[in-house]
C-alpha cells in the first residue's frame, strides 16, 4: 500500500518592528523561513504603501503561497504615540488607533493584490510595564503603560470588527485584561521594551501552530537571547537590503 501523500510545508514570512524577532527563535533558520522585520517599523507608517512600493519589493520573490505574518502596532504605540504627544500635544487616541488598523489593512490589500491569500495580522507583543527612568534614558515620554497595553489590546480587536484574519495572543500574554501589559514572568531580567523572546515563543507558538501548512518550529526551542543587532527601517530602505539573518 502506497504511504498517503503529505504536503510538504509552506514558506513562512515575518514581518513587522523589532518584536518580530521572536520569530526567529520559534523557526530557526530553515530556509523556509523569512525574517522581513527591521527596527522601527510602524503600521501608521504602511497607509501610503502602493503597488510596487517598499512593502512590495519586501515580498516580491518569495512564493504567493508563502505566509505573511503582519506583527505590527506596537512601535506605534510605545514610540511613535508618546512623541507625537510630547511633540504636538497630540490626544485623540482612538483615531490613533484607526490609523494603526487602516495600515495593517492598506498592506493586506498591497499584499492580496501581488497574489498573496495566506496573510494574517499577529498581535503577539503586549507592552511591558517600564519605569519611568528607563524612557528618560531613551529621551522618550513617559506614558502609563496600562494605558498603552489597554491601547494594543483595542488595536487587536479594532482589527478583528475591521474583518481583517487576526490571530490575537494578547489575553495569554498579560497580567489581566484590567491590567494589560506583559506578565512580569515574561520580561527579561534587566528593563527592556522588549518580551524575553525565549519566555514567551513556546506560547506564541502554541498560538500559531493551527495555521495550515507552516514550517515546524525548532527543536529544541532555542534558549539563549541572541545579542541585538540594530537594523532600523531607514537602513533598509537606503540599502535595499533586509538585515542580516540572526538566526542560527
Amino acid at each position: 500500500m502506497t504511504e498517503p501523500f503529505e504536503q510538504p510545508p509552506f514558506p513562512v514570512a515575518a514581518l513587522g518592528s523589532s518584536s518580530t524577532e521572536v520569530f526567529d527563535y520559534i523557526f530557526g533558520d530553515t530556509p523556509l523561513y523569512h525574517p522581513l522585520w527591521a527596527g522601527g517599523w510602524s503600521a501608521r507608517g504602511l497607509r501610503a504603501e502602493v503597488e510596487g512600493g517598499f512593502l512590495a519589493s519586501t515580498v516580491a520573490k518569495l512564493p504567493r503561497n508563502t505566509r505573511i505574518l503582519l506583527n505590527f502596532g506596537a512601535t506605534d504605540i510605545c514610540f511613535n504615540l508618546p512623541h507625537k504627544v510630547r511633540e504636538e500635544w497630540f490626544y485623540d487616541y482612538p483615531a490613533f488607533l484607526v490609523e494603526i488598523v487602516d495600515g495593517i489593512s492598506r498592506a493586506h490589500a498591497v499584499l492580496s493584490q501581488m497574489g498573496f491569500d495566506r496573510i494574517t495580522a499577529i498581535f503577539a507583543s503586549p507592552v511591558v510595564a517600564l519605569p519611568r527612568s528607563y524612557w528618560v534614558e531613551m529621551d522618550a515620554l513617559f506614558l502609563p503603560p496600562a494605558q498603552l497595553g489597554r491601547m494594543y489590546r483595542d488595536t487587536a480587536r479594532l482589527a478583528i470588527a475591521r474583518g481583517l484574519p487576526v490571530i490575537d495572543l494578547i489575553d495569554r500574554l498579560i497580567v489581566s485584561p484590567e491590567r494589560p501589559v506583559l506578565r512580569p514572568a515574561l520580561t527579561r531580567k534587566q528593563p527592556n521594551h522588549h518580551a524575553s523572546f525565549i519566555a514567551t515563543q513556546e506560547a506564541i507558538w502554541a498560538g500559531i501552530r493551527h495555521l495550515p501548512d507552516l514550517p515546524p518550529p525548532r527543536t529544541p526551542f532555542h534558549h539563549t537571547h541572541y545579542p541585538h543587532q540594530p537594523y532600523p527601517l531607514g537602513m533598509w530602505r537606503l540599502t535595499g537590503q533586509p538585515r542580516p539573518r540572526t538566526t542560527r
